[in-house]
């Protein structure tokens, strides 16, 4: 009950999280202010349009667009298609006073003016001119490509160059340009993965990032609240304990002559078993059997017949069987069974009540309680039980805490990097 209360209350949390993140990436996104300027102008027909006359139509806006990324770099780029570089930088300089680049974007946008005229430069047969714009541009690409590994424009501006320059050998082989950028994109510890979703991605990695952390905290709560529970309580004797919740240590019997039932896959004498089938592809369905005889909890004190409804077992009796085919198993099914065996030393904490008996003689019971407090049969020490409480309340917490550092890493590198270039701000 508690585990998939556990598991319940993760998925909520973690599935909110993920529509608000959802929810912001949609209002992150607006629409370009003059999308649809840039439509118009590069509508059908534009591809046998003359770039001076694409030019011409897009400068009809330019006072009221000036402010949109995607409309100043379309006429920055017709601008150099029409051998017009001075008034692509006289455009560049007009839009970083109005701040409708990030700083890195600017850069990039210069660089693409420095390597056009740089091949004007060298075409007048002014060289060293030439060299000298070309190298600028390049510097910029390869710091922008060390900055912003994932973004897609370093590499364009790296690949023109290269493709026009006048001094290429023939013959050269190119550099695979695309292939750096995805295996760029591929990085973890740079940002550059958070940075490049899109779509619902971001939704997804937050969801599943929020449960693997929302799992960890409810087993270090668990691991912590067992731990609290088995320190804060002494061991009773059976005979003399008061009502209520206990501890107990004994040894485990059946309460009838036939001596235990015969567990399923292990064979050996049980006083209680479970065992799980696995089938379907990849287990994707799981049955269970158990046994809901009741048994009996003995010390020298005397005895305590134990209701096993709702009962949580730690044991070290283990059998498992995979499918191969054959006995009643399919190929790929598992069969997995726990038992607590007659004669088990065994640590117990219940609810235990009395009752008189049909023979006169009082009868102690030990169960669920009725406040939902577990009933714990373990044929581990109670020292063995702290450390694996112990045990989950570190990997828990850590899970917990791993998680934390991952969703306000990730936040950091998609949200707050402002200066990231392409991204919506």
């Amino acid at each position: 009950m508690l585990t998939s209360l556990a598991i319940a209350v993760s998925v909520v949390v973690s599935g909110v999280l993920a529509w608000a993140v959802h929810r912001y990436e949609l209002r992150r996104e607006p629409p370009s202010a003059c999308a649809g300027v840039i439509d118009a102008v590069f509508s059908e027909g534009a591809s046998t349009t003359a770039d001076s006359l694409l030019l011409s139509q897009l400068l009809e806006h330019r006072d009221g667009c000036m402010r949109d990324p995607d409309y100043v770099e379309q006429a920055r780029r017709l601008m150099l298609n029409t051998q017009r570089p001075n008034e692509a930088r006289a455009l560049l300089k007009d839009a970083e006073q109005r701040g409708t680049f990030t700083a890195d974007e600017l850069k990039a946008q210069v660089a693409w003016v420095d390597l056009a005229e740089a091949h004007s430069e060298w075409a007048n047969g002014e060289e060293s001119r030439a060299d000298e714009l070309r190298a600028r541009a390049l510097s910029s690409a390869r710091d922008l490509q060390n900055r912003w590994p994932e973004w897609t424009q370093p590499y364009l501006i790296l690949e023109e160059a290269e493709r026009t320059y006048w001094k290429t050998p023939t013959g050269a082989q190119a550099t695979d340009y695309l292939a750096s950028e995805r295996k760029a994109r591929g990085r973890i510890l740079n940002g550059a993965f958070i940075r490049d979703l899109s779509d619902w991605q971001p939704s997804v990695y937050v969801f599943l990032v929020a449960m693997a952390g929302m799992l960890g905290l409810c087993a270090a709560a668990s691991g912590l609240m067992d731990r609290r529970e088995m320190a804060g309580m002494s061991t009773s004797l059976i005979a003399t304990a008061p009502e209520g919740y206990v501890e107990l240590k004994g040894t485990l019997h059946p309460i009838s002559d036939t001596g235990g039932a015969i567990a399923p896959e292990s064979k050996a004498r049980a006083v209680w078993y479970e065992v799980a089938r696995k089938s379907g592809i990849k287990g994707s369905s799981t049955t269970y059997e158990r046994s809901a005889e009741r048994f009996l909890l003995r010390d020298a004190s005397g005895d305590a017949v134990v209701d096993p409804e709702g009962i949580t077992v730690h044991t070290t009796h283990l059998a498992t069987r995979s499918g191969m085919g054959g006995a009643g198993l399919s190929s790929g099914g598992r069969v997995t069974e726990r038992s607590l065996n007659v004669g088990d030393s065994v640590y117990a904490l219940g609810q235990l009540s009395s009752a008189r008996g049909s023979d006169g003689e009082t009868v102690r019971r030990l169960r669920i309680a009725d406040n939902g407090r577990r009933l714990l049969i373990s044929n581990l020490s109670e020292g063995q039980l702290m450390f694996v409480a112990r045990a989950w309340t570190w990997v828990g917490a850590v899970a917990f805490a791993s998680a934390l550092i991952v969703l306000v890493w990730s936040f950091y590198q998609r949200y707050s990097v402002i200066n990231a270039p392409g991204l919506p701000r």
